[in-house]
């Protein structure tokens, strides 16, 4: 192993080790503090939400202005998924996965009353 790939491999187990120790509850960060590890959804709800603190625990700064700059949200796609389901038939929405036993006309249906994604 060169140099580098023992930095790498030290690192990814010293942030393995603490991420289970985190889950298992052993040396519970202060009140206060930060957990180790969050969700990309997570880290995402904070920045569309308007959130100015740092991400700088969880992601490289080249990163976290690259998620600021654009960040990815099923909520910017909500009349495109809507309309695509829209101009389907029936018959289309039975061959997608899980839409056996009469799902795919409820669906059908709810695509078609549905003002927004919650409401679908």
């Amino acid at each position: 192993m060169t140099e580098s790939t023992e930095r790498l491999h030290a690192a990814a187990r010293a942030y393995a080790e603490a991420r289970r120790a985190a889950e298992q509850g052993v040396g519970e960060p202060e009140a206060g503090a930060e957990a180790v590890h969050r969700s990309a959804s997570d880290l995402r709800a904070r920045i569309l939400r308007g959130d100015p603190a740092p991400l700088a625990p969880f992601l490289s700064p080249a990163d976290e202005a690259r998620l600021r700059a654009d960040p990815a949200s099923l909520s910017f796609c909500v009349q495109g998924v809507l309309a695509r389901l829209r101009a389907m038939e029936e018959t289309d929405l039975l061959a997608l996965p899980d839409c056996g036993e009469g799902f795919h006309h409820r669906l059908y249906e709810a695509a078609l009353a549905a003002r927004d994604l919650e409401e679908l």
